[in-house]
């Protein structure tokens, strides 16, 4: 429910991140690619926790201990 108001977020802090940082225009580029990569890295690290969220609610997280990294 929540992934398209953190793409939406996600958007705008990218578009505004140059802005808010005041950087020399030669980095504008720069700067709005490392805020999107960081976007991006937040809903990939998100959409890679659901599975072992959704066995941890069923009380089946003993199955993905092998599989995790922790």
């Amino acid at each position: 429910m929540f992934l398209p108001v953190v793409v939406a977020a996600g958007a705008a802090l990218v578009w505004l991140a140059p802005t808010i940082t005041k950087v020399a225009p030669a980095l504008v580029p720069v700067v709005r690619l490392t805020c999107a990569l960081l976007t991006a890295s937040l809903l990939f690290g998100n959409l890679a926790s659901l599975p072992e969220s959704v066995l941890r609610g069923m009380n089946l997280g003993y199955k993905r201990m092998g599989c995790s990294g922790a």
